[in-house]
């Protein structure tokens, strides 16, 4: 029970994290921190997403790059253009670390300098292999490790796999295949919103209608109350 609580708890603050601060801060700045409170998410997502981090800026090239090729030749994570799902989660991280090759080391800071080596990504790794040795309770529970560690992968696959295959679009002036997939959006807290978010990449607010709800928007406003934020545009 302990395992399946923890793993719901990581599944649901990785979407959090990957929602709100690698995707709608640092790919699509939708909203800019307030004070050093950039740093401050920053860490806590290197510390959530753990042996699974990508580094922000490489995210946020790849992610332009799918924006720019939706669903066409050059794409970096289509499911129009892969196989299966498991075939775009390998061309993703493959396009992720060629685009990673390609950018100057950035400035020393806290921020930039979180440790993603392989022996930090391996001690992570000791790290989930522990607490599963010490609370798991049985064989099948270790079913659930490998989604544990690569839980930001799979979760950033499963978004682009859904919301560019099933679901229903609100525009017709959209010459990709993104779609609402609100289905399942419940584990993604908004982010399945595709076809919403591509028509209005910088717009805070994934939903247009009535009967669609953005969780991680409604966190935003949380945040922009208390100061920690500040929005860009209208929302």
């Amino acid at each position: 029970m302990v395992i399946v609580i923890t793993f719901l708890i990581h599944w649901y603050l990785t979407a959090i994290v990957h929602g709100l601060y690698i995707h709608r801060y640092r790919s699509h700045r939708q909203f800019y921190f307030l004070r050093n409170w950039d740093q401050v998410f920053h860490l806590f997502t290197y510390m959530v997403t753990g042996p699974a981090y990508l580094d922000p800026k490489t995210y946020s090239m790849t992610h332009k790059k799918h924006h720019r090729f939706s669903d066409k030749e050059g794409d970096p994570h289509s499911p129009i253009r892969s196989k299966s799902f498991l075939h775009l989660l390998w061309d993703t991280q493959k396009n992720f670390r060629q685009i990673r090759l390609t950018i100057v080391k950035p400035q020393q800071s806290l921020a930039a300098q979180l440790p993603s080596t392989v022996i930090s990504r391996a001690l992570w790794v000791l790290l989930y292999l522990l607490f599963y040795y010490h609370f798991a309770t049985s064989f099948w529970s270790y079913l659930l490790l490998p989604i544990h560690l690569l839980m930001l992968h799979i979760q950033g696959a499963l978004i682009n796999w859904l919301g560019h295959k099933y679901g229903y679009k609100n525009f017709d002036d959209l010459n990709d295949n993104s779609r609402n997939t609100l289905s399942v959006d419940f584990l993604f807290l908004g982010e399945l919103m595709q076809h919403n978010h591509h028509r209005s990449p910088v717009k805070p607010n994934n939903s247009v209608k009535h009967s669609e709800c953005d969780p991680l928007y409604l966190i935003l406003r949380g945040l922009a109350k208390l100061s920690i934020i500040k929005f860009r545009s209208s929302t």
